[in-house]
């Protein structure tokens, strides 16, 4: 429940044997994330800590058994170099961030997962 409540969570309900977000933080610069898969919702699950990812769009894409494709749930574009990304909106409510930054339970699990 912590993770649904503080964190951003993004889903994967297709068929897949692994998941991974690439998110472009620049032109050139990006972070990977891997999914994890939850036997209980049956499906790939996402959970980014918002504090990096404050009040923006990112370029992104999903690599989906090692290849890159675009998720029609999300707005996508063509960038100039001529391939297909999506267009991940991960704005939240300041309240939240709030919420994250002052809660001695947040701060433990951040630690654990410095690089989300």
């Amino acid at each position: 429940m912590f993770y649904e409540k503080n964190f951003l969570r993004i889903d994967y309900p297709f068929k897949a044997k692994n998941v991974k977000l690439k998110i472009f933080l620049d032109e050139y610069k990006f972070q990977l994330y891997e999914f994890f898969f939850c036997k209980i919702q049956k499906m790939f699950i996402l959970y980014l800590n918002p504090i990096n990812l404050i009040s923006n769009k990112f370029r992104s894409q999903f690599l989906v058994d090692e290849l890159i494709t675009c998720d029609g749930r999300y707005p996508h574009l063509e960038y100039h170099d001529n391939l297909f990304y999506n267009l991940i909106d991960f704005s939240i409510s300041e309240n939240k961030i709030e919420n994250l930054n002052d809660s001695n339970e947040s701060k433990s699990v951040l630690d654990k997962f410095e690089n989300c």
